[in-house]
């Protein structure tokens, strides 16, 4: 599984760029659905009415986010008790809806660092536009105006340090047609990376165990083969075996599988030839990016990397 932090600037067109996504097969996760789902709950509007009073409330009960973004924003007091208030049960609902999921998943977090990066985060990608489009898109979607946003925004991070800690930053200073040729080339990374497992397979001596090895890096259906003697019992045509083996694993994702088991059952001596692919739950960001350079074929030019 891989998992992309989605944050940028305020009306950037981050939840443009989800769905862009989505379509190219990524489960989103999105945090301000999640919080508009918690203000729906007795606990969280009782909380706010105990703090703010009943003004925050329509007639029917529910909250009036203009009410409350109102209050939160006009004293930094206020807006550190609503974060509190929030944030932790978002980022808790987010956790488990990620790992309820598989292949790539995109958590789209507006306040991704000003909360803290999640540790199940592996690469931050941040969604960047200029100040006029971003107006442009918040006054016909929201009715705000800049003073509002600069109010916002004053309670965020800066931009620069936001920008500098992401590892992707697409700029969306362009038409939509030129936001999704901008996204595709990362989704195309993303989908490829969203797997990574370890191949092994059992020889019957070390020099075919090598053999197969150079035959799978040379093909480049694998970035790295270990190696290593082993001793195996087992059932084979009604006896218990016991030999003396080599095994070779292999590091490399889950797209290139049909053609490393290919390879393998061409060159390989045994009549039934046991290849086990396993999952890789979680992998380091640089060794991902080590696996897409060497087993993709293509550079890393999508975007421009923090």
């Amino acid at each position: 599984m891989l998992v992309i932090g989605l944050t940028g600037d305020v009306g950037g067109g981050k939840s443009s760029v989800a769905l862009l996504w989505e379509k190219e097969g990524a489960r989103v996760v999105d945090a301000d659905k999640i919080v508009r789902e918690l203000w729906q709950e007795p606990e969280i509007i009782g909380a706010a009415v105990a703090r703010w009073g009943s003004a925050i409330l329509d007639s029917d009960g529910s909250v009036r986010p203009r009410a409350v973004a109102r209050l939160a924003f006009s004293d930094v007091r206020e807006y550190r008790w609503l974060c509190d208030l929030i944030h932790p049960e978002v980022v808790r609902r987010m956790e488990r809806a990620v790992f309820a999921s598989s292949g790539w998943v995109v958590a789209e977090i507006p306040l991704l660092f000003e909360v803290g990066v999640p540790w199940w985060v592996d690469f931050v990608v941040y969604i960047a536009a200029p100040l006029g489009e971003r107006l442009a898109r918040l006054s016909s979607a929201r009715g705000w105006g800049e003073e509002e946003l600069m109010g916002r925004e004053a309670r965020l991070l800066p931009r620069e340090e936001k920008i500098r800690s992401s590892h992707w930053v697409i700029e969306n200073d362009g038409t939509p047609e030129e936001l999704r040729t901008k996204v595709a080339g990362l989704a195309k990374m993303f989908s490829f990376l969203s797997e990574p497992i370890e191949v092994t397979v059992s020889c019957g001596s070390e020099e075919e165990a090598r053999r197969l090895s150079k035959a799978v890096i040379d093909g480049r259906k694998a970035a790295c083969a270990h190696v290593y003697p082993i001793e195996s019992l087992y059932w084979w045509k009604g006896s218990i075996e016991n030999e003396h083996e080599w095994e070779v694993s292999f590091k490399t994702v889950f797209p290139l599988y049909p053609d490393l088991v290919k390879i393998i059952s061409e060159e390989h001596s045994y009549e039934v030839p046991v290849i086990n692919a396993t999952s890789v739950v979680k992998a380091n960001r640089d060794s991902l990016l080590w696996l897409w350079e060497e087993l993709s074929g293509e550079p890393d030019n999508h975007a421009y990397r923090s």
